[in-house]
C-alpha cells in the first residue's frame, strides 16, 4: 500500500495450482488494480511455444474493449521474434473450423475448447457463411433394400 501511495507500480507474479486457481488466499489480490491470468488455449501444441490466452480476472480501471480477453503468441517473423495477437473471437473461429476437419461433435468442440456450445455453434455458422467449411447434414434417409415384410391378415386387415 506504501508503494502505491508513492505512485509505483507493484508487478506480483504467482502461480495457479493444479486446478487451475491461485494457490493460498485471495487476500493478496485485495490490493491490486489489475489481476492478469494466462491459460493455454485449448488446441494449443508444445512446438508452438509461448500462446497463451491473456484475460483480465480483475480490472479496476478497464472497462470495454480494454478488458476483452485475447490471445498472445510469440512468432519468428522475418528473423525477429515477435508478438502476435488476436481476439478471442477470431481464435475460436480458427480453433472450431481445425476441429470440424477433424470430425469432432459440436459437444466435442465446447468440451475441447472449454466453452459452450452456442459459441460453437456461432463459429461454425459463421464459418459456413465464409465458406471455410461445408455444411453437414442431420438428415439422413435410409433406404430398405430387399423384399417389403409380408402384410399380417390377422394385423393388416387393408
Amino acid at each position: 500500500m506504501r508503494m502505491r501511495s508513492l505512485g509505483k507500480c507493484i508487478i506480483f507474479i504467482h502461480h495457479a495450482g493444479k486446478d487451475g486457481n491461485q494457490r493460498g488466499t485471495s487476500k493478496r489480490e485485495d490490493i491490486l488494480d489489475v489481476v492478469i491470468e494466462l491459460k493455454r488455449p485449448g488446441d494449443y501444441r508444445e512446438e508452438q511455444g509461448a500462446r497463451f490466452v491473456v484475460q483480465y480476472t480483475k480490472a479496476r480501471h478497464l472497462t470495454g474493449v480494454d478488458a476483452k480477453p485475447f490471445e498472445a503468441m510469440l512468432q519468428k517473423i522475418s528473423g525477429k521474434q515477435e508478438w502476435t495477437t488476436r481476439t478471442i473471437e477470431d481464435s475460436t473461429y480458427d480453433q472450431v473450423i481445425e476441429l470440424q476437419g477433424l470430425g469432432l461433435t459440436v459437444t466435442d468442440m465446447a468440451n475441447e475448447l472449454g466453452i459452450n456450445k452456442s459459441n460453437v455453434s456461432r463459429a461454425l455458422k459463421k464459418a459456413t457463411e465464409d465458406g471455410k467449411i461445408k455444411p453437414k447434414s442431420n438428415v439422413f434417409t435410409i433406404k430398405k433394400q430387399g423384399k417389403p415384410n409380408p402384410k399380417r391378415k390377422d394385423i393388416d386387415d387393408e
